[in-house]
């Protein structure tokens, strides 16, 4: 729609079950309502498919971009800009394919997306798994079969896990409803599962270290 007008404002709206959105709160002119008519013509039902430019398609971004804009008045002098993104309208045949009209404000892919992302995913899924048993087991070499292991190596990175999970729930007010709490969940028993696997490395390089220690001592 063009660059942001003077007095705009913006909020996240969460609602039960649904994903969260950004209204964006502007002044009710003329020249607003002429700009949201351009970038988005009429729709039998009002969802739209915006063809990015392929410069700015990100690598886990395919070549459309699902919307479902809607302008609404709030107050007088006011209204709200809505652009909700809902996985439902996907296979929708009635969606309109639109090009952004002013691509000269959209932002390019950052560099190294796909070593970032890997990166990313391995220390919010997995880097209290990592932390906890590689410092433990690895560095200060601390027996297996203790308490002190089970609650440092099974119990903390599935609270860690969790934790993590809720920053973005709780710092950006990104509340899916029952798909957050799944999330929260799921991270919870990954790094769970991380730590498993890691204690059953151990527990297997131990192993191997006895044996090649008898098979290496001198025979009588």
């Amino acid at each position: 729609m063009g660059e942001a007008p003077a007095g705009l404002t913006a909020r996240t709206v969460n609602e039960p079950d649904a994903a969260p959105y950004t209204a964006f709160n502007v002044p009710d002119t003329a020249e607003i309502r002429a700009a949201f008519a351009h970038a988005f013509p009429g729709s039998p039902n009002g969802c739209y498919y915006a063809d990015m430019p392929e410069w700015s398609r990100g690598f886990l971004d395919g070549g459309m971009s699902c919307l479902t804009p809607s302008l609404c008045e709030t107050y007088p002098g006011r209204v709200d800009i809505i652009i909700r993104n809902p996985a439902a309208i996907r296979d929708s045949q009635k969606s309109v394919v639109i090009t952004p009209p002013h691509p000269e404000l959209l932002s390019k892919p950052i560099p190294f997306e796909v070593p970032l992302i890997l990166l990313t995913g391995v220390l919010i899924y997995f880097y209290p798994a990592l932390f906890c048993c590689v410092g433990w087991l690895w560095i200060q070499r601390k027996s297996l079969l203790t308490p002190v292991t089970f609650v440092i190596c099974l119990v903390l990175p599935g609270i860690f896990g969790a934790v993590f999970a809720m920053a973005g729930p709780v710092l950006l007010g990104e509340y899916d409803g029952v798909m957050t709490l799944f999330n929260i969940g799921f991270i919870a028993v990954l790094n769970i599962g991380c730590s498993l696997g890691l204690l059953s490395l151990t527990a297997l390089l131990k192993f191997l270290k006895l044996v090649v220690r008898q098979n290496n001592r001198p025979s009588a």
